[in-house]
This record gives structure tokens, sequence and C-alpha cells, in this order.
């Protein structure tokens, strides 16, 4: 299913409900905002979902945030964050009088219901089969294909029953004929809903005991380490179930050199790689992906199963993992000087003997920073190397500020030359 980012537009008015009672009397508005002396304040009408909402302090006022779901918010150094769609509200009270703002939270995405294992829902059973109902939950995807989900919650109810169908719990089916299952949230501030139905046909003579037929196609043979891994969707059918399981699985040794099955990663910035406790789901749909952090063979196995727990041939294969891949390093050309010699100015404007070379930028998919070789080398126009550095990453001093040193001749006499790190320069000593 392709999906669509829209941005959802939404306009939203600040609704200001004012009440200010004395002796019977109801004041007017503006009479009222004087009176309660909130000069200064001011909410927001609208906030993006994870975003946060400004309160202020009001001399005198007690401030009360009530979220979409009318749970009482505490906010934190003077702001709540917008953790649910539709309107919070937000009232300053002193005495008997309040001043309540609302504020709209919505979502600049398109919302989606998403099962969380449609397959294992059945086709077609038999009267009095006991089946499970997988979870279900509302959210979106961000710009690296991952599912963000969002506090809206799901229902789960059927058309032969009045009584709501709970995830994850026993349910027998006792209904002859086509039974609609349907998954349902109400979202935006109660003003969109979405929803999912499946048919579930109920019979009393229903059996299967025919195996579902698998086919897969694409796993690669061999893979880098520490840089992620996409596996192929596997094809699945069967006479009866619709929508078949398949099961698939990736082991590969752990720290202790044991087989066991790969674990979800967390991703930095810089694109260093750390595994975490959880095991990696594989769904053979939008989770088919790892990150194998150790060299070696990593088995993967695909496995087709009914609705009736019959089960396909597996199909095994084995993935190399190795390091053949090279750092990446950049450069900024730009601040690389065309001319330079031994009376060359510095930044100041001080005579020097400081040429100012740019310290590039490297990251590698195996090695930490620290451990990359990064070599510097000056060549004259006839090619002769001037100065070679065999690894400007690695500290020559406790500090760690100046980095190895490399003595050349010229002529008669030696002289020393030094990269600093921190100054990212080229000295003359």
């Amino acid at each position: 299913m392709k999906r669509k980012k829209s941005l959802l537009a939404s306009l939203c008015t600040l609704v200001l409900a004012i009440s200010f009672c004395i002796t019977g009397v109801v004041y007017d508005n503006a009479k009222a905002v004087v009176d309660f002396e909130l000069t200064g304040v001011k909410v927001e009408s609208t906030v993006s979902y994870g975003k946060d909402i400004s309160i202020a302090d009001a001399t005198g006022f007690t401030v009360k945030v009530v979220a979409p779901d009318k749970s009482v918010v505490t906010p934190t150094e003077g702001k709540v964050k917008a953790t649910q769609l539709g309107v919070y509200t937000v009232t300053y009270t002193k005495g008997t009088d309040s001043y309540t703002y609302k504020v709209y939270c919505s979502l600049d995405e398109e919302l989606e219901l998403v099962v969380s294992d449609e397959a294992s829902i059945p086709t077609v059973v038999k009267t009095g089969a006991v089946k499970k109902f997988p979870s279900a939950s509302v959210g979106y995807y961000d710009e690296d294909g991952k599912f963000v989900k969002t506090n809206a919650t799901v229902t789960i109810n059927t058309d032969k029953s009045a009584t709501a169908i709970t995830a994850g719990a026993d349910y027998t089916f006792e209904n002859k004929g086509s039974n609609f299952i349907t998954y349902s949230a109400q979202v935006d501030g109660g003003n969109k809903y979405l929803s999912k139905t499946f048919e579930v046909k109920v019979q009393d003579d229903f059996a299967d005991t025919k195996a579902p037929t698998l086919t897969v196609s694409g796993v690669p043979s061999s893979a880098n380490v520490n840089t992620k891994v996409t596996l192929p969707k596997a094809t699945a059918s069967d006479t009866f179930d619709a929508n078949v399981s398949v099961v698939v699985t990736v082991q590969g040794k752990n720290a202790e050199g044991a087989l066991a099955n790969v674990k979800a990663v967390n991703v930095a910035d810089d694109g260093t790689v750390t595994e975490t406790a959880d095991d990696a789901k594989f769904d053979n749909a939008d989770n088919m992906s790892f990150y194998p952090v150790r060299e070696g063979d990593y088995k993967v196995t695909y496995k087709a199963v009914d609705d009736s727990g019959n089960e396909s041939a597996v199909w095994s294969y084995t993935i190399t993992v190795a390091d053949k891949k090279a750092p990446v390093l950049t450069v900024d050309e730009t601040v690389i000087p065309s001319k330079w010699g031994v009376s060359v100015k510095n930044i100041a404007g001080d005579a020097s003997a400081v040429v100012k070379f740019p310290m590039p930028e490297f990251s590698d998919n195996k090695d930490a920073k620290d451990d990359v070789k990064v070599t510097f080398t000056i060549r004259d126009p006839q090619s002769k190397t001037v100065v070679k550095f065999d690894n400007v990453n690695a500290a020559a001093d406790a500090d760690s500020t100046k980095y190895t040193s490399t003595t050349v001749k010229v002529g008669d006499a030696f002289k020393t030359y030094v990269f600093n790190k921190t100054m990212s320069a080229f000295e003359f000593n």
C-alpha cells in the first residue's frame, strides 16, 4: 500500500470562556479581562502533535491543564508536551473566577490505523474455534519509514455482538456464516474516524489439512557489518486463508559467540549502531530490516503458516557479513590554501609559520572514530612527497590536542612538522 503524506490544514479559533460573578451579576468579557489582570498571559490556540504548549504564570491564579482524554496534566517548567490529538483546556482560576483557553492539537501527517499482525486474523474457521485478535494502533510513518504511534484508542467490534472484542484475549466464533470484525478509532479531536473491517467465515464442517505454498527470492548472500540489511518479502498462498502468516527469523552469533536471534538496534546521528536487549521483529510487511553488528554467517529462514496451523517447507539462507565498506571521508576544499609559505599570516594577522588545513570529517561502518587511520600528505609540483603523516587521527601528547609529528630532511637540516587537530592547522616548528 502506498503511503501518502499530506499536510492536514486545520483552522482553530481560540475559545475564551469567562465567568466572573459578584452578587449575582455577570460581567461582560471586556470588563472581566481587566478585572482578571491576565495581562501578558498568552496561550496559543493551536499546537502540533509532540510540541510544547507554553503555560505562563499569572500572579494570584492557579493553572489547570486538561488533556483531550480528560486527564489532568501538570506543567513542567512552564510547558506541557502535546501528546494527544484533540483539544487541551488551560484554565486560570482565582477564587470563584476562571479564565479558560482551548488549544487544539493536530498532526501534520496523514494518520493510519495499523493492525499489528493482520495475517493472524482468520479467513475461514470451524464453529466454536477459539482465536486471539491482534492489537492495532494509530499513527504515521516518518521520513525514515518508522511508524510513530499517537494516543488514539482502537476498539474491536463484531457485527454478531454488542460486546467489544479485547485484543490478545480468547474469542470464540459461535455464529455461523460471515462474521465482520471491525477495528476503529476516533482521531483528530473526534472529527475523523479510521477503520478496517475483516470478514471471517464460520462453518460447521470446515477442515483444512493442506499446507500453504511459499515463494521467496532476492535474499542477499553477503552484507557489510553494521549496515542495514533489508530482506525481501515472501509470497504465500493457501486454499482457504486469504492472508497467510509468514514467520521470518534471522540468527547470528551474539556477544558470547552463541547463535541467537538478531537484536533491534539504535542508530545514532553519526551512524553508530548499538544493540538493544530486544529481538528484531520481522512481519513480512513493513518490518524486514536488521543490522548485523558482528562479522560472520547469519541464518535466515522463512516459513508460511495458515489459519489451521498447517506449515509450508522452511526456506533457509545464509548471509555472510564482513567489513568490505571503506570509511567515508569528506574535506572542505574551500578552506585549503592555494598559496602558502613560511611567511604566511595567521588569523590575527601576525606573522606565523602556521598554515590552515581542514581536519576531515570521517566515519566507518565498523571501527570507532578514534580507531580510523587518516593519512595526510603534501606533495610538491613534481609529485615529490614533502610531508606525510601516517595518521593525523592519532594523539601524540597527553592532552590530545597535537597530533603525530613527522620529521623530514630539508637540505642538510631536519624539519619537524606537527598537525594540530584542535586548530586544524599545519605547523612549521
